[in-house]
């Protein structure tokens, strides 16, 4: 399983990837895969399918991170045997690039946060 977290805007017939995501993905981007990708996704509180989700609104992804990080405190991340080594406290670092994520894109005038 791979994810990638990206700022959305709603174009006429649908979602289109903010501009300035487009321009400079290593910024506005955040990757993920194998088990990272699903351990996330459950600190997050999702357990839809990717592929049929619509973005968030911003605001709205923005509470799931905070919400997620602040469960996190004081609590590592358990070691998995991902495809990719997962170091302890990796998903903390994940969520916290979703929350940069999360202020730049907001800034940079996206409403809303997708992944697939």
């Amino acid at each position: 399983m791979s994810i990638t977290f990206a700022p959305y805007v709603q174009s006429g017939n649908g979602w289109t990837i903010q501009e300035d995501a487009r321009l400079d993905p290593e910024t506005f981007e955040v990757d993920c895969s194998n088990a990272n990708a699903a351990d996330l996704l459950l600190a997050l509180g999702w357990d839809c399918d990717p592929a049929n989700s619509e973005p968030l609104p911003i605001d709205a992804f923005a509470n799931l991170v905070t919400a997620a990080l602040r469960r996190h405190l004081d609590h590592r991340s358990p070691e998995t045997e991902p495809v990719t080594v997962a170091e302890p406290g990796h998903i903390e670092e994940r969520l916290s690039d979703l929350a940069q994520l999360t202020q730049r894109s907001r800034s940079t005038g996206a409403t809303h946060i997708g992944w697939g």
